[in-house]
């Protein structure tokens, strides 16, 4: 069998396993693979191997998901470091203290890249994103 009959093959057995859209979600940055709603409070899943969970109150959420909104009507990339810097408060009278709860943006971010709103632009230093589809104005 030659080489490009082989990887023909090949092709049709991982399409058969599905091994191809595996392949595919491995294109996510996010460390978290898991994420849920329960009551008031948003958690997500990190690591499959070892699961580690992280929460945030959901006031939280809808604050970063309306500056990251914000960010990217006046920019096309994102990152937790320029939602951070947006971030006064979190919750009115609770202000955002900057490194120590920037895994909520983290969260956030991951979460819109597992539903598919964001995806990785290739830069890892700092880690960005853009969106997939324009915002609505």
């Amino acid at each position: 069998m030659d080489k490009k009959n082989s990887s023909v093959v090949f092709k049709q057995i991982a399409d058969s396993f599905g091994l191809e859209k595996e392949k595919e979600t491995s294109k996510l940055v996010t460390k978290y693979f898991k994420w849920g709603i329960k009551k008031q409070i948003g958690s997500c899943l990190g690591s499959e191997r070892e699961p580690i969970s992280a929460f945030f109150p959901l006031k939280h959420f809808h604050v970063v998901i309306r500056k990251i909104m914000e960010a990217l009507r006046n920019n096309t990339e994102v990152s937790s470091s320029i939602i951070s810097s947006l971030l006064k408060e979190l919750v009115p009278g609770k202000p955002f203290r900057g490194k120590s709860e920037r895994y909520k943006i983290n969260m956030v971010l991951g979460v819109l890249e597992l539903r598919g709103f964001i995806e990785w632009t290739g830069k890892k230093k700092p880690v960005m994103y853009r969106l997939k589809k324009p915002l609505k104005r």
